[in-house]
């Protein structure tokens, strides 16, 4: 009994080559043949129904309109901003109406002025009896609020006070009347202070808040004097 042989192996020359490693399985891809597939690099799965990124982009695009005017220049002010991008003859304009150091313009408070009414011709236009606003006219001089930070609130309470304390022959409800302007004073001043305090924007608290407390602390001890003089006038 003769022995099988084994099987014949195949001639080499007609053996496939090896595949390369490195051949690349299509002209976008250089990764290896033989690689893992990146998932970053994976097509992104879109549900049924979902729009491609291609068609949204047109039908975004069909939704924006053209400027019809096309490309507008830059407004005179970028010119000064820039002198380097400003034309000659406009940086020339900009220097000689508003000098070579261009600054934006920032709000002044208004000058100190000492209000006198005992020196006003009529005295019944700043008020009267009759309007219940006599108050205005108390021959008080201005003065301006001493910060914002409590401290005018806490005088007014305080003379308040001390009026109320003050032995009268008037009805209590007629010396809460008299004080009655010098309540409401009060109360706008301690709005303003609580605005000053608790967030204000920068423009607000540099000039309308302080605008504000001035006028309601000078009326406010313009409602106390005249308020004494009522007081003093009680029983007589």
């Amino acid at each position: 009994m003769t022995a099988e042989s084994p099987p014949p192996s195949p001639d080499a020359a007609v053996q496939p080559a090896p595949p390369n490693r490195w051949l690349l399985p299509d002209r976008f891809s250089l990764r290896p043949r033989d690689a893992q597939a990146d998932p970053a690099l994976a097509p992104k799965v879109r549900a049924p129904g979902d729009p491609s990124e291609r068609s949204q982009y047109y039908a975004k695009k069909l939704l924006e309109r053209g400027n019809p005017l096309g490309e507008q220049p830059a407004p005179l002010h970028d010119w000064f901003d820039d002198a380097k991008a400003a034309p000659t003859i406009s940086k020339r304009i900009a220097e000689a109406l508003y000098g070579k150091e261009i600054q934006s313009a920032k709000a002044r408070p208004p000058p100190s002025v000492r209000f006198r009414p005992e020196l006003h011709e009529r005295p019944s236009d700043l008020g009267s009896e009759a309007t219940g606003n006599a108050y205005k006219a108390a021959a008080v001089a201005y003065e301006a609020v001493p910060g914002l930070e409590g401290e005018a609130s806490r005088r007014i309470r305080e003379a308040i006070e001390l009026l109320l304390k003050l032995p009268t022959a008037c009805e209590r409800q007629t010396v809460e009347e008299w004080l009655a302007p010098a309540r409401k004073h009060l109360a706008e001043l301690e709005r303003v202070e609580y605005a000053y305090g608790h967030g204000a924007d920068p423009i607000r608290r540099e000039h309308m808040l302080p605008r504000a407390a001035d006028t309601a602390y000078d009326q406010a001890r313009r409602a106390l004097s005249y308020a004494e003089g009522r007081l003093g006038g009680c029983g007589k």
